[in-house]
Protein backbone atom coordinates (compact mmCIF):
# COMPACT_ATOMS: atom_id res chain seq x y z
CA UNK A 1 0.00 0.00 0.00
CA UNK A 2 1.78 3.14 1.28
CA UNK A 3 5.16 2.74 2.94
CA UNK A 4 4.88 5.98 4.88
CA UNK A 5 2.35 7.66 7.20
CA UNK A 6 -0.90 8.38 5.35
CA UNK A 7 -1.62 11.98 4.45
CA UNK A 8 -4.93 13.57 3.55
CA UNK A 9 -3.64 14.19 0.03
CA UNK A 10 -3.32 10.41 -0.41
CA UNK A 11 -7.01 9.95 0.43
CA UNK A 12 -8.03 12.77 -1.88
CA UNK A 13 -6.15 11.34 -4.86
CA UNK A 14 -7.41 7.78 -4.20
CA UNK A 15 -11.03 8.97 -4.13
CA UNK A 16 -10.64 10.31 -7.66
CA UNK A 17 -10.56 6.69 -8.85
CA UNK A 18 -13.73 5.62 -7.01
CA UNK A 19 -17.29 6.09 -8.27
CA UNK A 20 -19.61 7.58 -5.61
CA UNK A 21 -22.52 5.81 -7.35
CA UNK A 22 -21.38 2.52 -5.79
CA UNK A 23 -23.85 0.48 -3.71
CA UNK A 24 -24.87 2.21 -0.51
CA UNK A 25 -23.19 -0.38 1.71
CA UNK A 26 -19.84 0.17 -0.03
CA UNK A 27 -20.36 3.95 -0.05
CA UNK A 28 -20.80 3.90 3.73
CA UNK A 29 -17.64 1.77 4.01
CA UNK A 30 -15.71 4.54 2.26
CA UNK A 31 -16.89 6.95 4.96
CA UNK A 32 -15.76 4.50 7.64
CA UNK A 33 -12.38 4.03 5.97
CA UNK A 34 -11.71 7.77 5.78
CA UNK A 35 -12.94 8.31 9.34
CA UNK A 36 -10.64 5.57 10.67
CA UNK A 37 -7.64 7.75 9.81
CA UNK A 38 -9.07 11.29 9.62
CA UNK A 39 -12.12 11.52 11.89
CA UNK A 40 -12.71 15.21 11.01
CA UNK A 41 -12.46 14.85 7.20
CA UNK A 42 -16.20 14.96 6.50
CA UNK A 43 -15.76 17.71 3.90
CA UNK A 44 -13.56 15.39 1.85
CA UNK A 45 -16.15 12.60 1.94
CA UNK A 46 -18.92 15.07 1.17
CA UNK A 47 -17.10 16.63 -1.81
CA UNK A 48 -16.50 13.19 -3.30
CA UNK A 49 -20.12 12.10 -2.69
CA UNK A 50 -21.50 15.18 -4.47
CA UNK A 51 -20.68 13.60 -7.83
CA UNK A 52 -23.12 10.77 -7.10
CA UNK A 53 -26.48 10.83 -8.87
CA UNK A 54 -28.41 10.29 -5.62
CA UNK A 55 -26.38 12.69 -3.46
CA UNK A 56 -28.29 14.09 -0.51
CA UNK A 57 -26.37 16.42 1.84
CA UNK A 58 -28.43 15.50 4.90
CA UNK A 59 -28.06 11.78 4.24
CA UNK A 60 -24.33 12.22 3.65
CA UNK A 61 -23.81 13.98 6.97
CA UNK A 62 -26.03 11.49 8.80
CA UNK A 63 -24.04 8.58 7.38
CA UNK A 64 -20.75 10.19 8.38
CA UNK A 65 -21.99 10.65 11.94
CA UNK A 66 -23.38 7.14 12.21
CA UNK A 67 -20.39 5.14 10.94
CA UNK A 68 -17.76 4.21 13.49
CA UNK A 69 -14.13 4.92 12.74
CA UNK A 70 -13.27 1.86 14.82
CA UNK A 71 -15.79 -0.33 13.00
CA UNK A 72 -13.26 -2.70 11.45
CA UNK A 73 -12.82 -0.92 8.12
CA UNK A 74 -9.49 0.90 7.83
CA UNK A 75 -7.96 3.27 5.35
CA UNK A 76 -6.34 0.28 3.62
CA UNK A 77 -9.78 -0.76 2.34
CA UNK A 78 -10.14 2.54 0.48
CA UNK A 79 -6.63 2.30 -0.94
CA UNK A 80 -7.17 -1.30 -2.08
CA UNK A 81 -10.37 -0.37 -3.95
CA UNK A 82 -8.63 2.63 -5.54
CA UNK A 83 -5.62 0.55 -6.61
CA UNK A 84 -7.94 -2.04 -8.14
CA UNK A 85 -9.38 0.85 -10.18
CA UNK A 86 -5.92 1.96 -11.36
CA UNK A 87 -4.72 4.35 -8.66
CA UNK A 88 -1.05 4.33 -7.70
CA UNK A 89 0.05 6.00 -4.46
CA UNK A 90 2.71 8.66 -4.67
CA UNK A 91 6.09 7.26 -3.80
CA UNK A 92 8.51 9.66 -2.17
CA UNK A 93 11.27 9.51 0.36
CA UNK A 94 10.74 11.18 3.73
CA UNK A 95 13.42 12.62 5.91
CA UNK A 96 13.52 11.19 9.41
CA UNK A 97 12.35 14.56 10.70
CA UNK A 98 9.36 14.65 8.36
CA UNK A 99 8.46 11.03 9.11
CA UNK A 100 8.59 11.68 12.84
CA UNK A 101 6.39 14.76 12.41
CA UNK A 102 3.78 12.79 10.48
CA UNK A 103 3.85 10.00 13.06
CA UNK A 104 3.33 12.50 15.90
CA UNK A 105 0.45 14.12 14.04
CA UNK A 106 -1.15 10.74 13.46
CA UNK A 107 -0.79 9.73 17.12
CA UNK A 108 -2.37 13.01 18.25
CA UNK A 109 -5.16 12.58 15.71
CA UNK A 110 -5.94 9.05 16.85
CA UNK A 111 -5.91 10.06 20.52
CA UNK A 112 -8.34 12.88 19.82
CA UNK A 113 -10.52 10.51 17.81
CA UNK A 114 -10.59 8.01 20.68
CA UNK A 115 -11.68 10.67 23.18
CA UNK A 116 -14.33 11.98 20.78
CA UNK A 117 -15.68 8.50 20.13
CA UNK A 118 -15.99 7.78 23.85
CA UNK A 119 -18.10 10.91 24.26
CA UNK A 120 -20.21 10.10 21.19
CA UNK A 121 -20.74 6.54 22.43
CA UNK A 122 -22.05 7.80 25.77
CA UNK A 123 -24.49 10.13 24.00
CA UNK A 124 -25.60 7.35 21.62
CA UNK A 125 -26.29 5.00 24.53
CA UNK A 126 -28.30 7.69 26.31
CA UNK A 127 -30.31 8.34 23.14
CA UNK A 128 -31.00 4.63 22.76
CA UNK A 129 -32.18 4.25 26.37
CA UNK A 130 -34.39 7.34 26.26
CA UNK A 131 -35.89 6.41 22.91
CA UNK A 132 -36.77 2.95 24.23
CA UNK A 133 -38.60 4.58 27.16
CA UNK A 134 -40.56 6.84 24.78
CA UNK A 135 -41.43 3.85 22.57
CA UNK A 136 -42.67 1.96 25.63
CA UNK A 137 -44.72 4.95 26.77
CA UNK A 138 -46.41 5.23 23.38
CA UNK A 139 -47.03 1.50 23.20
CA UNK A 140 -48.50 1.24 26.67
CA UNK A 141 -50.62 4.40 26.76
CA UNK A 142 -51.20 5.86 23.29
CA UNK A 143 -52.72 3.10 21.15
CA UNK A 144 -56.28 2.46 20.03
CA UNK A 145 -58.06 -0.27 22.04
CA UNK A 146 -57.90 -3.93 21.10
CA UNK A 147 -61.43 -3.77 19.73
CA UNK A 148 -60.25 -1.50 16.93
CA UNK A 149 -57.48 -3.97 16.05
CA UNK A 150 -59.96 -6.85 15.99
CA UNK A 151 -62.28 -4.90 13.70
CA UNK A 152 -59.37 -4.06 11.42
CA UNK A 153 -58.40 -7.72 11.17
CA UNK A 154 -61.96 -8.76 10.34
CA UNK A 155 -61.91 -6.31 7.43
CA UNK A 156 -58.62 -7.76 6.15
CA UNK A 157 -60.04 -11.29 6.41
CA UNK A 158 -63.07 -10.30 4.32
CA UNK A 159 -60.89 -8.56 1.75
CA UNK A 160 -58.64 -11.61 1.45
CA UNK A 161 -61.74 -13.76 0.89
CA UNK A 162 -62.79 -11.53 -2.00
CA UNK A 163 -65.42 -9.45 -0.22
CA UNK A 164 -65.80 -5.72 0.24
CA UNK A 165 -66.63 -5.14 3.91
CA UNK A 166 -68.70 -2.19 5.01
CA UNK A 167 -65.98 -1.14 7.48
CA UNK A 168 -63.31 -0.78 4.78
CA UNK A 169 -63.17 2.99 5.19
CA UNK A 170 -62.63 2.57 8.93
CA UNK A 171 -59.78 0.11 8.37
CA UNK A 172 -58.16 2.44 5.84
CA UNK A 173 -58.13 5.27 8.38
CA UNK A 174 -56.18 2.96 10.71
CA UNK A 175 -53.61 1.86 8.11
CA UNK A 176 -53.76 2.41 4.39
CA UNK A 177 -50.45 0.55 4.17
CA UNK A 178 -51.70 -2.68 5.74
CA UNK A 179 -55.03 -2.54 3.89
CA UNK A 180 -53.14 -2.23 0.60
CA UNK A 181 -50.96 -5.21 1.51
CA UNK A 182 -53.94 -7.24 2.84
CA UNK A 183 -51.82 -7.76 5.97
CA UNK A 184 -53.43 -8.37 9.35
CA UNK A 185 -52.27 -6.59 12.47
CA UNK A 186 -50.28 -9.27 14.30
CA UNK A 187 -49.06 -7.42 17.38
CA UNK A 188 -49.27 -4.14 15.45
CA UNK A 189 -50.74 -1.01 17.03
CA UNK A 190 -52.43 2.16 15.81
CA UNK A 191 -51.94 5.55 17.54
CA UNK A 192 -55.11 7.02 19.01
CA UNK A 193 -54.01 10.63 18.59
CA UNK A 194 -51.26 12.78 17.10
CA UNK A 195 -47.88 12.89 18.83
CA UNK A 196 -44.52 14.43 18.06
CA UNK A 197 -41.21 12.86 19.08
CA UNK A 198 -38.08 15.03 18.85
CA UNK A 199 -34.64 13.40 19.10
CA UNK A 200 -31.25 15.10 19.36
CA UNK A 201 -28.18 13.10 18.32
CA UNK A 202 -25.78 15.62 19.85
CA UNK A 203 -27.24 15.60 23.37
CA UNK A 204 -29.06 12.26 23.50
CA UNK A 205 -32.29 13.98 24.55
CA UNK A 206 -35.70 12.73 23.44
CA UNK A 207 -39.01 14.52 24.03
CA UNK A 208 -42.58 13.34 23.48
CA UNK A 209 -45.12 16.09 22.72
CA UNK A 210 -48.77 15.09 23.06
CA UNK A 211 -50.54 18.44 23.32
CA UNK A 212 -52.18 19.22 19.96
CA UNK A 213 -51.70 22.98 20.21
CA UNK A 214 -48.05 22.65 21.14
CA UNK A 215 -47.52 20.29 18.20
CA UNK A 216 -49.16 22.81 15.87
CA UNK A 217 -46.82 25.54 17.12
CA UNK A 218 -43.70 23.34 17.04
CA UNK A 219 -43.96 21.76 13.58
CA UNK A 220 -43.33 24.99 11.56
CA UNK A 221 -40.20 25.72 13.58
CA UNK A 222 -38.78 22.30 12.68
CA UNK A 223 -38.79 22.86 8.91
CA UNK A 224 -35.23 24.20 9.01
CA UNK A 225 -34.01 22.01 11.86
CA UNK A 226 -30.30 21.09 11.99
CA UNK A 227 -29.17 17.67 10.81
CA UNK A 228 -28.71 16.30 14.31
CA UNK A 229 -32.41 16.84 15.15
CA UNK A 230 -34.86 14.15 14.04
CA UNK A 231 -38.65 14.15 14.37
CA UNK A 232 -41.39 11.56 14.10
CA UNK A 233 -44.90 12.94 13.71
CA UNK A 234 -47.33 10.18 14.70
CA UNK A 235 -50.97 10.45 13.67
CA UNK A 236 -53.95 8.35 12.66
CA UNK A 237 -53.37 6.20 9.60
CA UNK A 238 -49.96 5.13 10.84
CA UNK A 239 -49.26 1.51 11.82
CA UNK A 240 -46.70 0.85 14.57
CA UNK A 241 -44.66 -2.35 14.65
CA UNK A 242 -42.87 -2.92 17.99
CA UNK A 243 -39.29 -4.22 18.02
CA UNK A 244 -38.05 -6.32 20.93
CA UNK A 245 -34.50 -7.18 21.87
CA UNK A 246 -33.23 -10.64 22.74
CA UNK A 247 -34.42 -10.21 26.33
CA UNK A 248 -37.96 -9.37 25.16
CA UNK A 249 -37.90 -5.65 26.02
CA UNK A 250 -39.50 -3.19 23.59
CA UNK A 251 -36.68 -1.03 22.22
CA UNK A 252 -37.96 0.62 19.03
CA UNK A 253 -40.96 1.13 16.75
CA UNK A 254 -41.23 0.80 13.01
CA UNK A 255 -43.57 3.26 11.34
CA UNK A 256 -45.57 2.02 8.33
CA UNK A 257 -46.88 5.09 6.53
CA UNK A 258 -49.79 5.14 4.11
CA UNK A 259 -47.43 6.29 1.36
CA UNK A 260 -45.50 3.01 1.64
CA UNK A 261 -42.56 4.62 3.43
CA UNK A 262 -41.06 2.83 6.44
CA UNK A 263 -38.95 4.38 9.19
CA UNK A 264 -37.74 3.90 12.76
CA UNK A 265 -36.83 6.11 15.70
CA UNK A 266 -33.49 7.86 15.31
CA UNK A 267 -30.81 6.28 17.49
CA UNK A 268 -32.99 3.43 18.78
CA UNK A 269 -31.79 -0.16 18.71
CA UNK A 270 -32.47 -1.95 15.45
CA UNK A 271 -29.56 -4.36 15.05
CA UNK A 272 -30.56 -7.70 16.59
CA UNK A 273 -34.10 -6.44 17.35
CA UNK A 274 -37.15 -8.11 15.81
CA UNK A 275 -40.94 -8.45 15.82
CA UNK A 276 -42.61 -11.80 16.52
CA UNK A 277 -45.79 -12.81 14.68
CA UNK A 278 -47.81 -15.41 16.66
CA UNK A 279 -45.10 -16.51 19.06
CA UNK A 280 -47.94 -18.01 21.13
CA UNK A 281 -48.10 -20.90 18.65
CA UNK A 282 -44.83 -22.18 20.10
CA UNK A 283 -46.36 -22.54 23.55
CA UNK A 284 -48.94 -25.12 22.49
CA UNK A 285 -47.84 -28.39 24.02
CA UNK A 286 -50.05 -30.60 21.79
CA UNK A 287 -48.31 -29.82 18.51
CA UNK A 288 -46.25 -32.62 17.00
CA UNK A 289 -43.92 -32.13 15.33
CA UNK A 290 -43.05 -28.73 16.76
CA UNK A 291 -43.46 -26.03 14.12
CA UNK A 292 -40.46 -24.31 12.58
CA UNK A 293 -39.91 -20.59 13.03
CA UNK A 294 -39.79 -18.46 9.88
CA UNK A 295 -37.55 -15.39 9.78
CA UNK A 296 -37.63 -12.75 7.03
CA UNK A 297 -37.27 -9.06 6.30
CA UNK A 298 -40.49 -7.04 5.99
CA UNK A 299 -43.61 -7.08 8.15
CA UNK A 300 -46.08 -7.52 5.26
CA UNK A 301 -43.94 -10.31 3.79
CA UNK A 302 -43.81 -12.26 7.03
CA UNK A 303 -47.52 -11.71 7.71
CA UNK A 304 -48.15 -13.29 4.29
CA UNK A 305 -45.77 -16.17 5.09
CA UNK A 306 -47.64 -16.80 8.34
CA UNK A 307 -50.99 -16.81 6.54
CA UNK A 308 -49.64 -19.26 3.96
CA UNK A 309 -47.93 -21.65 6.40
CA UNK A 310 -49.50 -21.16 9.82
CA UNK A 311 -45.99 -21.04 11.29
CA UNK A 312 -44.83 -18.41 13.80
CA UNK A 313 -42.84 -15.75 11.98
CA UNK A 314 -40.19 -13.21 12.90
CA UNK A 315 -39.63 -9.86 11.19
CA UNK A 316 -35.95 -8.82 10.96
CA UNK A 317 -36.73 -5.61 8.96
CA UNK A 318 -33.78 -5.80 6.56
CA UNK A 319 -31.29 -8.26 5.10
CA UNK A 320 -28.40 -6.91 7.17
CA UNK A 321 -30.27 -7.82 10.36
CA UNK A 322 -31.10 -11.43 9.42
CA UNK A 323 -27.95 -12.96 10.92
CA UNK A 324 -28.26 -11.20 14.28
CA UNK A 325 -31.98 -11.99 14.55
CA UNK A 326 -31.55 -15.64 13.60
CA UNK A 327 -28.91 -16.01 16.31
CA UNK A 328 -31.26 -14.39 18.85
CA UNK A 329 -34.11 -16.73 17.86
CA UNK A 330 -31.79 -19.75 17.99
CA UNK A 331 -30.76 -18.76 21.54
CA UNK A 332 -34.39 -18.37 22.61
CA UNK A 333 -35.66 -21.54 20.88
CA UNK A 334 -32.73 -23.98 20.60
CA UNK A 335 -34.96 -26.97 19.73
CA UNK A 336 -36.84 -25.48 16.78
CA UNK A 337 -35.93 -25.55 13.12
CA UNK A 338 -35.57 -22.15 11.46
CA UNK A 339 -36.66 -21.22 7.95
CA UNK A 340 -35.17 -18.01 6.57
CA UNK A 341 -37.62 -16.55 4.06
CA UNK A 342 -35.26 -14.40 2.01
CA UNK A 343 -35.89 -11.68 -0.54
CA UNK A 344 -34.43 -12.59 -3.93
CA UNK A 345 -32.98 -9.17 -4.85
CA UNK A 346 -32.00 -10.10 -8.40
CA UNK A 347 -32.01 -6.49 -9.55
CA UNK A 348 -29.62 -5.43 -6.77
CA UNK A 349 -25.86 -5.91 -7.36
CA UNK A 350 -24.64 -8.85 -5.31
CA UNK A 351 -28.22 -9.89 -4.45
CA UNK A 352 -27.82 -9.18 -0.71
CA UNK A 353 -31.30 -10.51 0.08
CA UNK A 354 -30.35 -13.98 -1.13
CA UNK A 355 -26.73 -14.08 0.07
CA UNK A 356 -27.53 -12.80 3.56
CA UNK A 357 -30.48 -15.18 3.96
CA UNK A 358 -28.24 -18.13 3.09
CA UNK A 359 -25.52 -16.86 5.43
CA UNK A 360 -28.00 -16.51 8.31
CA UNK A 361 -29.41 -20.00 7.78
CA UNK A 362 -25.96 -21.57 7.69
CA UNK A 363 -24.96 -19.81 10.91
CA UNK A 364 -27.81 -21.28 13.00
CA UNK A 365 -28.08 -24.76 11.50
CA UNK A 366 -27.01 -27.83 13.42
CA UNK A 367 -27.21 -27.37 17.23
CA UNK A 368 -29.31 -29.94 19.12
CA UNK A 369 -30.06 -31.78 15.90
CA UNK A 370 -32.00 -28.85 14.48
CA UNK A 371 -31.88 -27.55 10.94
CA UNK A 372 -32.06 -24.16 9.30
CA UNK A 373 -32.45 -23.43 5.63
CA UNK A 374 -33.16 -20.51 3.35
CA UNK A 375 -36.15 -20.35 1.02
CA UNK A 376 -37.22 -17.60 -1.36
CA UNK A 377 -41.01 -17.25 -1.54
CA UNK A 378 -42.69 -15.80 -4.58
CA UNK A 379 -45.80 -13.70 -4.22
CA UNK A 380 -48.92 -13.17 -6.27
CA UNK A 381 -49.45 -9.43 -6.68
CA UNK A 382 -53.04 -8.50 -7.45
CA UNK A 383 -54.32 -5.02 -6.65
CA UNK A 384 -51.39 -4.60 -4.30
CA UNK A 385 -52.33 -7.79 -2.46
CA UNK A 386 -49.43 -9.88 -1.24
CA UNK A 387 -49.92 -13.62 -0.91
CA UNK A 388 -47.23 -16.26 -0.54
CA UNK A 389 -47.71 -18.83 -3.27
CA UNK A 390 -44.51 -20.89 -3.34
CA UNK A 391 -41.14 -21.39 -1.74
Amino acid sequence: MIDRPTELSDVRSALMYLDPNMARREWAMIAMAIKSEFWDAFDLFDDWSRDGSSYNPRDCRSTWRSVKSSGGVGIGTLFKLAMDAGWQPERRELSSEERNRLERERAARLAERKAREAKEQAVAEALQRRTALVAQEIWENELRPQGAVDQFNSVIAELSAGGKPSALDFATTLSKYLVGKRAMAYGVGFPRRQMLVISDELTGKVSLVRDAEKIRQTLPRLKDKPDHISTRYLKTGLALVPLQNEQGALVNLQFLWGSGKKSFFLGAQKQGAFHFIREDILFRQTQSPVPPICVGEGYATMAAVHEATGHPCVVAFDAGNLLSVCKAIRARYPSHNIIVAGDDDRATPGNPGRSMAIQAAEAVSGPNGTSAWAVFPTFADNNNEQEAVSG
